[in-house]
C-alpha cells in the first residue's frame, strides 16, 4: 500500500484486499476488507494466547509485533478474543488486559 495507508501491526499480512488499482489506499469499510483485518486480528489474538499459555514458544519481539497494533486499529484486537471460540477464560482475559493497558498508553 502507499505512504497514507499505514500498517495496522508491525508486520506483512498477505491477504486478497480489495484496494483501487493504484493500491495506495484501503477502504476498511468495504466488506472483504473488514472481514480480513477481522481475521488478522483474531489470529493475533490467539496466537498471543497461545504463547500466554506456553503452548507456543515465540521470541518476545514476535510476541510485541503481534499486540501493538496502531490505535486507530487496536479496538478490532481488543474484541478479538472474544470471536475465538478455543480460547480459554484466563488466556482471554490475559490478553484482553494487555490490550486494554496499551490502548490506555503510548504503547503505540
Amino acid at each position: 500500500m502507499g505512504e497514507t495507508v499505514p500498517a495496522p501491526l508491525a508486520g506483512f499480512v498477505n491477504a486478497p484486499f480489495f484496494a483501487r488499482l493504484d493500491r495506495r489506499s484501503l477502504d476498511t469499510e468495504i466488506p472483504l476488507n473488514d472481514l480480513l483485518l477481522d481475521q488478522v486480528a483474531l489470529l493475533c489474538a490467539r496466537t498471543t494466547q497461545l504463547a500466554l499459555r506456553g503452548e507456543l514458544e515465540l521470541a518476545p519481539a514476535i510476541l510485541v509485533d503481534l499486540i501493538t497494533w496502531r490505535k486507530p486499529v487496536l479496538p478490532r484486537l481488543v474484541k478479538a478474543p472474544s470471536a475465538g471460540k478455543r480460547s480459554s477464560n484466563s488466556a482471554r482475559d490475559q490478553l484482553r488486559d494487555l490490550l486494554v493497558h496499551a490502548m490506555s498508553s503510548d504503547w503505540t
